[in-house]
Order: C-alpha cells, then sequence, then structure tokens
C-alpha cells in the first residue's frame, strides 16, 4: 500500500494537505565531519577546502569572497603618506591582471581546480580557518594570540597561513599535542598550529624575547633578516593593523575569532556520531498552500 511519502511523489498537490495533517518527510543530511581527519589525501583536500575538517552546519557562507588588506611601509619605499603600502596584498585580491596599470596575478576561480594559493576567495577562507582555530583556542583555556597579533602577522608574512611553520619536538610540544588529541577531533593543521602556538609562547617566557622573535627564531631567516629585526618590523606592521583602510582585514578575523568561541573545537569523543548521515523530519515542500490547518475527517483521494 502506497504510504504519505508516495502519495505527494505522484500527486505534489497533496504536499499542503500532508503538511496540514501534519505529515513529514524524512531526509538525511551529510554527516557534520568526515570519518578520518588525517587521511593521506588531506593536504590535498585542505588546499582546495579551507573549512575541511570544520563540522559541516557551522561553516560560514557569508564570508567576503576578497579583502584589502595594506602592509606597512615605515620607511616610504612608496611614497604614500599614511604609513601603508599604496597596493593591498595581492592574494587577496580577485581584480585579475591588474589592479589599476599595476600587473598583479590572474587568480583562478574555478571551485574545483584551484587552490588556497591561486584562488582569493579561499585565500580568505584560510585566514578565517586560521583565526576561529585561535578563537576557539582562547575559549579552552589554550594558548592564543590576540587578533591584532594574527593580522600582523599576516601582514609581515604575506601570507594567510601566518608563516606559521616549525614547532620544537621536545617533551613539552609532544606533551601538549597529545593532550590536545586526547581531547579534540582536530586536523593535522589545526593541531600543528596550536602546538606551534604552545612552543613559541614558551620559547618566548623562557628566553624573556618577545613573542615575535619567537616566531621568527632566533637565527637569520631566508630574507636576511634577524629575529630582533623581524620582531622590530613586525610592530610597524602591527600599528599597521589599527589603520582604517585595514577594517575588513580586521572585521574579518574578528569574525573567525567569534565563531571559534562560538563553536569551540569538534569532540573526540563525538568522532563517530560526528560521522554518520544526520536524520531529520521536514515538511513537503512541493504543491501549493493551505490558509489553515485542516480538522475532523479528510479524505486525501
Amino acid at each position: 500500500m502506497a504510504g504519505i511519502e508516495d502519495l505527494v511523489g505522484y500527486f505534489p498537490r497533496l504536499a499542503p494537505v500532508a503538511n496540514a495533517l501534519g505529515f513529514t518527510k524524512t531526509v538525511y543530511d551529510p554527516p557534520e565531519l568526515p570519518r578520518d581527519l588525517k587521511n593521506d589525501r588531506y593536504d590535498e583536500e585542505y588546499q582546495k577546502n579551507p573549512f575541511f575538517g570544520l563540522p559541516r552546519s557551522t561553516i560560514p557562507s557569508d564570508l567576503p569572497t576578497s579583502i584589502k588588506a595594506f602592509r606597512a611601509d615605515p620607511i616610504n619605499r612608496f611614497g604614500g603618506n599614511d604609513g601603508l603600502e599604496t597596493l593591498p596584498m595581492t592574494r587577496l585580491l580577485t581584480g585579475g591582471n591588474h589592479v589599476g596599470k599595476i600587473h598583479m596575478y590572474k587568480p583562478d576561480l574555478n571551485p574545483e581546480t584551484s587552490t588556497i594559493y591561486t584562488n582569493p576567495s579561499k585565500a580568505v577562507q584560510e585566514l578565517y580557518r586560521f583565526a576561529r582555530t585561535n578563537g576557539a583556542a582562547a575559549a579552552n583555556g589554550l594558548p592564543s594570540l590576540p587578533p591584532e597579533d594574527l593580522a600582523a602577522f599576516l601582514l609581515k608574512e604575506g601570507r594567510t597561513d601566518l608563516g606559521a611553520g616549525g614547532g620544537g619536538n621536545d617533551k613539552y610540544t609532544q606533551e601538549f599535542k597529545d593532550k590536545v588529541l586526547s581531547k579534540y577531533n582536530l586536523t593535522s593543521r589545526d593541531t600543528a598550529f596550536l602546538t606551534l602556538l604552545q612552543n613559541k609562547q614558551r620559547l618566548a617566557e623562557l628566553h624573556n624575547i618577545p613573542f615575535a622573535m619567537a616566531w621568527n627564531g632566533t637565527g637569520v631567516n631566508e630574507v636576511g633578516q634577524t629575529g630582533r629585526q623581524y620582531a622590530k618590523n613586525y610592530e610597524a606592521h602591527k600599528q599597521a593593523v589599527t589603520h582604517p583602510k585595514n577594517q575588513e582585514l580586521m572585521n574579518l578575523i574578528n569574525r573567525g575569532m567569534e565563531d571559534g568561541q562560538k563553536y569551540g573545537f569538534a569532540l573526540r569523543e563525538n568522532r563517530s556520531k560526528d560521522s554518520l548521515n544526520k536524520r531529520k523530519e521536514v515538511p513537503y515542500k512541493k504543491g501549493g498552500t493551505v490558509d489553515k490547518p485542516l480538522a475532523g475527517r479528510v479524505r486525501m483521494i
């Protein structure tokens, strides 16, 4: 015998009647998270989708497709009058080959072929992702940075991953990593960022040096800056983040921080549940409308 779903399928105009009688349709949402966040294709997945590893129902759909972020120009190399470079960072633009008469690069806006390195929208998503991880860390009492520091590292490094890399292999770092992974269900990149924050904060306190110097390292980096030179230049970029031209940048980072504090981290104990399709009941959507619920005996066909 045909059920109500079969009847509405054959006769879509019966949908409002079915809804008025209290019938619902069973549908299944995709899982909140993949079954395995540490699969061999993780880096490839992440480059194409910076939201990989975030619970599906918490992924924002209203982020900007691009933002303008202006780096500091403390020695006025570019002739500006506000202490900033005169053109915004190219990776966060969607303007194509040129900004005015200045040749930039041609972005790849195809969601299937583009990555965080070629699609400005995905670069924006990556920055949001780091800010969100940082916000969740703050909410859970883990090492984190103020939003202005995140923005300063973006401007200093010129990269939406904030120059995050390296870290330590000492017992303190490994103990922290094990502690985090025992409680939270995280991707390797999220774990690496949290571990890096813990390691660099510990080094800064241990050696009584600025955090930015610890972030770079006390030696000379690939562009010839010592740790102290890096930290000094970082402070110029930290001043730049307060400029009105960088409001879009701060809005994005603050949004990520707020979402991180709101949603936190997925818990390890919920891994199995989060990887299952979620069943829910929804009204039938096809057909016309019924002005008021039906009462009494109703003959459907």
